[in-house]
């Protein structure tokens, strides 16, 4: 007689054979990078919560790494408080649980800004906020709605690869200042998603790029002083020239339209991107954005504020004073915090509230 067919229990209702299966790894080959799936997320569905567990543990190693590293280079100059790791909650957590819950250190840096724009409001008054954090690679925009920040459970990365966990709802779209312009088949002019990212970064760098961004267009348009220092003591300049030719070659030339031009039509592009997205990320909650203050910030965020005003009626933008390092501040602003999620897959009126 065949043996007795069984159904094994979901990995959330009963994780005992994963903590099982993590024992006999670890006697086998001992090492600190062990992750189970009811650890991660102890919620249903399995796809979900085994790729949120495979992408834990595939970062694991390296953000163990880093922070190794951070703590060792901060104690060695006299740092001697706890090192806090931003969330993608917004929220701080211990280095310890940074290294085993990894996944939750995904888009951390710009729940930092989203915190620290939240600040900004804040001290304002200005609790319906839009905030739009534009770096060199991507274009970070939030909604802040009478004080808070909308969160999102999931997302999905590049094929499809979903991950499951409370974040900010930060949605990234390719309008940064590495962003790249290109002319599609249709003779379109297209900004990103592929970006120059900060090496070889824009042709304006000097550091071998070759193809047209929004960086470069706003030196040729004049928008980025050309002659002034980057850094106070290091004497370097933007290769202006080098970011003409490019976009002369590369747009211009194909739309038969002179430098300036092109250059703000590159602009122009990156804009009405930058504005769709805000306009679809509030009116699909039911918001009017002109009811809202745009909070610039990035290292390229001032430079479009005045027109993403213009395009969604916006009558007032807040900028930082510092607004390169606003991330950073919303380190220093935010608070501990942890979320716990399992599943209950019980009749609605069999619920006992007391038992949680």
């Amino acid at each position: 007689m065949g043996a007795e067919h069984r159904s094994v229990p979901r990995a959330d209702a009963n994780p005992s054979n994963e903590q099982l299966v993590k024992e006999w790894v670890e006697d086998i080959w001992p090492n600190p990078y062990v992750v189970t799936s009811s650890e991660i997320l102890p919620e249903i569905r399995e796809f979900e919560r085994t790729s949120t567990a495979v992408l834990s543990g595939y970062v694991q190693p390296l953000v163990d790494r880093y922070l190794r590293s951070l703590t060792e280079r901060l104690r060695s100059s006299g740092y001697g408080q706890d090192v806090l790791i931003v969330q993608s909650n917004g929220g701080l957590m211990s280095q310890r649980l940074a290294r085993r819950y990894s996944v939750n250190t995904v888009l951390s840096g710009p729940a930092a800004g989203v915190i620290a724009a939240r600040q900004v409001g804040v001290s304002t008054g200005d609790e319906n906020l839009i905030t739009c954090d534009v770096g060199g690679t991507s274009l970070d925009i939030a909604i802040a709605a009478r004080g808070g920040v909308a969160t999102a459970q999931d997302m999905d990365l590049e094929y499809g690869l979903p991950i499951r966990t409370t974040m900010l709802d930060v949605r990234s779209v390719g309008a940064g200042g590495g962003s790249i312009a290109w002319i599609d088949r249709a003779g379109i002019l297209q900004i990103g998603p592929h970006s120059a990212g900060a090496d070889p970064g824009p042709v304006c760098y000097g550091s071998g790029g070759t193809r047209p961004t929004v960086t470069d267009a706003n030196v040729v348009l004049g928008r980025i002083g050309s002659e002034r220092p980057i850094g106070r003591e290091s004497g370097w300049v933007f290769d202006k020239s080098g970011a003409e030719t490019a976009i002369r070659e590369t747009i211009a030339k194909p739309l038969g339209i002179s430098t300036m031009e092109a250059a703000w039509a590159i602009l122009q592009v990156a804009h009405d991107r930058i504005a769709a997205s805000l306009r679809l990320m509030t009116v699909e909650r039911g918001h009017d954005p002109r009811d809202f203050a745009l909070v610039a910030y990035g290292g390229a965020g001032p430079l479009h504020a005045c027109a993403v005003l213009r395009e969604l009626e916006i009558s007032k933008a807040l900028i930082p004073p510092w607004p390169g390092i606003t991330s950073a501040f919303g380190c220093i602003a935010a608070d501990i915090r942890h979320d716990f999620t399992r599943s209950l897959n019980v009749r609605l009126d069999e619920v006992d509230v007391a038992s949680f």
